[in-house]
């Protein structure tokens, strides 16, 4: 291999081969640059057919490159931190742009990913703070993760039915994102792949996916309508977050496996309906909420919910942080109230436990600052007698006793 600058570029020259690849410069490259398809050394042609690894990175001065159409491939972290870069064609041809190839060109408004492309690495276009728009070609089969994350001028993307994956925070605090389909290819949806995309009110998932990841869609604060195709299996932890727009929520009879806290923080619901033909899960009784029918758990509810007297539970952080609910009927049959299950229930005033509970979880009541009655239908004896969870009589609430049939106890 020979290092060498022709025209002001520096090339790596593969002798056996006859290529050239552009490389890092001392001093790096600044304004216009035209690369050539051919350069010429020692009277032998060498076909320039790549921007090699942090050939740019850093050229802040850089603005506008034309790459000729004889290049395949774009390296790891080539253009990132161009900060004035405003204009770049990617011509066909070229098949991979490598791991934060151009994370961080925060002048750039427009890329056009030709149609020989078939991934867009870890990063690609993170931080392109000035990028409005996006269109992914056919030949693109998967976005890695933090593809676009930080693009906060996005608004828009196209995705083909190509793609099957959405990696994690592919588009993480894409901040004025306000539509995206997902084509009914995608068969997952990772780990906060639309995490913080504030702007964006409806999202339809296909049934092609089966996983909708871990805070996938958290604080999507303006999200309003969440349509979940029946096909989908898996909602991850903390999935939907945040999402305090969020009005009514229907799940599918193909959901299997629902994290605790995948809807925490969706204040404003009002409608939770679970498909008849769940195995899983029920929404009995037109409670609104959705129950674990193997154990007959509450493990969601919100401020409509009733709770049916065939539940036995009711589960980690059901109705944490539902800031609107002002009272709760616990039905006599219940057993067990888990760890955080009311916590940060602002308007909660008063809560009545039946003498069926047996263990009341840590922070249960946590930070509910309006409640001011806890009322137990025994004795105090029998209040001596339940489990109580690690931090319940530190908890943050302004209740200091609780009422029994026969008195008063100290929480």
């Amino acid at each position: 291999m020979i290092e060498t600058i022709i025209n002001d570029i520096n090339y790596r020259l593969d002798e056996d081969n006859l290529t050239a690849e552009v490389i890092k410069k001392n001093g790096g490259y600044e304004d216009d640059i035209f690369i050539f398809k051919t350069v010429v050394y020692n009277g032998l042609p060498y076909r320039v057919t790549s921007i090699g690894e942090e050939a740019f990175q850093f050229c802040s001065s850089l603005t506008s490159i034309i790459i000729p159409d004889s290049v395949n491939g774009i390296g790891d972290y080539a253009f990132c931190g161009c900060e004035s870069l405003t204009k770049i064609n990617l011509p066909n041809g070229v098949t991979s742009i490598g791991v934060e190839a151009f994370s961080g060109c925060k002048s750039l408004t427009k890329i056009t990913i030709p149609d020989s492309v078939t991934k867009i690495e870890w990063g690609a276009f993170s931080h392109c703070e000035s990028l409005t728009s996006i269109i992914i070609p056919g030949s693109v089969n998967s976005i890695g993760n933090d593809a676009f994350s930080y693009c906060n001028t996005l608004k828009t993307i196209t995705m083909p039915d190509s793609i099957t994956s959405i990696g994690d925070s592919a588009f993480l605090y894409c901040e004025s994102l306000t539509e995206v389909t997902i084509p009914n290819s995608v068969k997952s949806i990772e780990r906060a792949a639309f995490m913080n995309c504030p702007s964006l009110t409806t999202i339809i998932i296909p049934d092609s996916v089966k996983n909708i990841g871990g805070l996938a869609f958290s604080e999507c604060s303006s999200l309003t309508s969440v349509v979940i195709s029946d096909g989908v299996n898996r909602i991850g932890g903390h999935a939907f977050e945040g999402c305090t727009s969020l009005t009514s929520i229907t799940i599918p009879s193909s959901i299997n496996s629902i994290s605790d806290d995948a809807f925490e923080g969706c204040y404003s619901l009002t409608s939770i309906v679970v498909a008849e033909d769940n195995n899983v899960y029920d929404s009995r009784e037109n409670c609104n909420a959705i129950i674990e029918t193997g154990t007959n758990t509450l493990i969601l509810g919100c401020q409509t919910s009733i709770i049916p007297d065939s539940v036995t539970g009711i589960g980690k952080k059901a109705f944490a942080l539902c800031e609107t609910l002002t009272s709760i009927t616990i039905p006599n049959g219940v057993k067990s109230i888990g760890t955080e299950a009311f916590r940060y229930c602002e308007s909660l005033t008063d809560i009545t436990v039946p003498t069926s509970v047996e263990s009341i979880g840590g922070l249960a009541f946590d930070w509910c600052e309006k409640l001011n009655s806890i009322t137990f239908q025994g004795t105090k004896a029998q209040w001596e007698d339940i489990k109580l969870g690690e931090h319940l009589k530190n908890s943050n609430v302004p209740a200091r006793v609780v009422h029994c049939s026969d008195g008063d106890v100290e929480i």
